[in-house]
């Protein structure tokens, strides 16, 4: 059960090219009363996790500007959610939630994603409306 008595967490979101999804993050922000953060790289994510809390964290598992070599680049994303969810316990019902916003569809990430407490995946190419909807469900408003 979701912890009641203390103010709605920001999002941080994961993503190396955020510019993309300004828009995006304006309408989530509006809908939610959340503040977005954007966070370009696995070193910066970190660096916000250890300043501050958050109640969700959207992740892209493909970070282009991550690391030269493209097999890492491809797990940056989801390692770091690994990394985040072992090294901080996140297993508490007021843990963040992890929404995996990827175009990935390999089966092996998918089981490692799905294997993560608190974790949902929602595909790329996404619909605003289509992510609003999955940012809601995530934090636990309802019928979004």
């Amino acid at each position: 059960m979701k912890d009641t008595t203390r103010e709605p967490g920001p999002i941080l979101w994961l993503e190396d090219h955020p510019k993309r999804f300004r828009a995006h993050a304006t309408r989530i922000e509006k809908e939610t009363g959340r503040v977005v953060r954007f966070a370009r790289s696995v070193e910066e994510a970190e660096a916000a996790l250890a300043e501050e809390a958050f109640d969700l964290l959207i992740v892209d598992i493909i970070l282009d500007q991550s690391h030269p070599d493209e097999g890492e680049r491809r797990e940056a994303g989801l390692r770091f959610a690994e990394r985040s969810v072992e090294a901080r316990g996140w297993t508490d019902p007021n843990a963040p939630v992890l929404l995996f916003f990827t175009g990935v569809i390999d089966h092996h990430r998918v089981q490692r994603m799905k294997a993560l407490p608190r974790s949902r995946i929602l595909y790329k190419p996404a619909h605003m409306d289509r992510l609003l909807e999955a940012v809601l469900d995530a934090l636990g408003y309802g019928d979004a």
